[in-house]
């Protein structure tokens, strides 16, 4: 929470919703570590679909701020 709080102060409120995905990501990972839960092909395909969106409207966000600087 922390680190969310400082990085929404020095880079904005985008960039704190990019590492959303990731925890999707290691709740993924340890549900299936640890609880033995299966993981299905459109369930892995849509989650890195969402990331991807993710990351390219980041992408976008940083563009448009060196074109504003």
């Amino acid at each position: 929470m922390i680190i969310q709080l400082w990085c929404n102060k020095k880079k904005g409120p985008v960039f704190v919703t990019m590492f959303n995905p990731l925890l999707t990501v290691m709740v993924a990972i340890l549900a299936y570590v640890v609880f033995g839960e299966n993981l299905y092909a459109g369930s892995v395909i849509g989650g890195v679909l969402v990331i991807l969106g993710l990351y390219m409207l980041r992408w976008g966000k940083d563009k448009d701020q060196e074109q504003q600087h």
